[in-house]
């Protein structure tokens, strides 16, 4: 059910509104649903997490600064914040909602983050003009977003792309715990893990230890 809300505009807004409509090819009554739709979507929760706006030019001589290095704390304090703001906004972290969110911020920075998939992989193809740099730190930050583990990288100045593993191969269970490899990436112990028949996960130090060899060696 849709709430029919009247309200007034002074002159120049809603002249300006009228312009942009045309400009748009669509009724003004969509465009203004639009505004609202992504202030309350996406600029709200911008505003309340303390985001800061700068010109694209600047960030790209910022990013050309940064020694590759020096990215590990920026990649964590960027995962950390975001993946705050999507459990905020849609209550838990998940590869479509982690898609939503980065799509949306994506998109209304004036880049294109575009979503293939094929034959059950799922492609992810951006487009931007911030430099090489930003294209190694955005993808390493979408790699600690995604649940799914990311494959088939390509990285060039002004795109990135990247396939994430079907999710057919996250259900292959243990063959001697019964649990999943999904389940050992979120359990805190080997006593944790929520489907293992096990006192302990005989697969948890395991995964674990492949995990922080792929960190270290990132």
């Amino acid at each position: 059910m849709k709430d029919v809300i009247s309200y007034r505009l002074e002159g120049k807004e809603s002249s300006t509104l009228e312009q942009l409509a045309r400009k748009r090819g669509m009724p003004l009554a969509t465009l203004t649903s639009q505004i609202i739709q992504q202030y309350l979507n996406y600029y709200r929760i911008i505003e309340e997490s303390g985001y800061v706006s700068l010109p694209k030019q600047a960030l790209k001589i910022l990013f050309n600064l940064i020694d590759e290095s020096e990215f590990d704390p920026i990649v964590e304090a960027a995962a950390k914040q975001i993946m705050v703001d999507i459990r905020l906004h849609y209550g838990n972290v998940t590869d479509e909602n982690v898609a939503s969110w980065v799509q949306r911020w994506y998109e209304s920075n004036g880049m294109v983050l575009k979503k293939l998939s094929d034959n059950g992989h799922t492609k992810y193809v951006c487009k931007h003009d911030l430099g090489l740099k930003w294209s190694k730190l955005a993808i390493r930050i979408l790699a600690e977003l995604f649940q799914s583990d990311m494959i088939k990288q390509d990285i060039k100045d002004d795109t990135f792309s990247f396939e994430l593993k079907k999710k057919s191969d996250h259900l292959i269970t243990c063959t001697n715990c019964g649990c999943l490899p999904a389940e050992c990436e979120e359990s805190e112990s080997p006593r944790n893990c929520p489907n293992c028949s096990l006192e302990e996960c005989c697969c948890w130090n395991e995964f674990h230890s492949e995990k922080l060899t792929k960190k270290i060696t990132a």
